[in-house]
């Protein structure tokens, strides 16, 4: 059904696209969701707590060194505050982080939009539509892209306006990616 969908508003060159041209050079879907930025944004939040972990460990040595002071190397080195305050900033770090991706996740899934994407040679239009109805059409050149990166499961474009835009590799077939590396001026993998 999604897939209908999406080739009707392709073939059909909706909104403000149809007065580029008739027929983008790839098309392509997203849903963003708490999902979407869960998969985005994970392997950052398996490394935060990893450092929560870390600072969790360092803050144990101090109080452990803390509390034996046998005048030995051990509780010389980890009674120093130094490492009271590096435990405590890598875990407020890790902290706010975490709360803060899960907080994009929970706002994500209670305000879901659904991005198309038409890309022409030399733009590239997103039509942005909520519960069905559409909200936005915004068109950009290549030009203003800051940087473009291919991730294994994206293509990430900076776009000074409108900050990343993602676009998810699953729904492309292999012409596409392709054809989407060349118009990005990537090298072809």
């Amino acid at each position: 059904m999604e897939e209908e969908k999406l080739q009707e508003t392709c073939a059909e060159g909706k909104g403000a696209s149809a007065a580029v041209q008739a027929e983008p050079l790839v098309c392509t879907h997203l849903t963003l969701d708490g999902k979407l930025y869960k998969r985005l944004y994970g392997k950052w939040g398996i490394a935060m707590c990893i450092l929560g972990g870390f600072a969790v460990v360092l803050f144990a040595l101090w109080v452990a060194a803390s509390v034996i002071k046998d005048g030995g190397t051990f509780s010389e080195v980890f009674s120093e505050a130094l490492y009271l305050w590096a435990a405590a900033i890598l875990f407020a770090c890790a902290a706010v982080y975490l709360f803060c991706a899960a907080k994009l996740c929970r706002d994500a899934d209670a305000n879901v939009r659904e991005n198309t994407y038409l890309f022409y040679e030399r733009e590239f239009i997103i039509e942005t539509s909520r519960r069905g109805e559409q909200v936005g059409v915004t068109r950009f050149s290549y030009a203003e892209c800051g940087k473009i990166a291919e991730r294994k499961a994206f293509f990430l474009l900076k776009v000074p306006a409108a900050g990343a835009v993602v676009v998810e590799k699953g729904g492309l077939s292999q012409e596409d990616c392709t054809q989407l590396r060349a118009l990005f001026g990537l090298a072809s993998k």
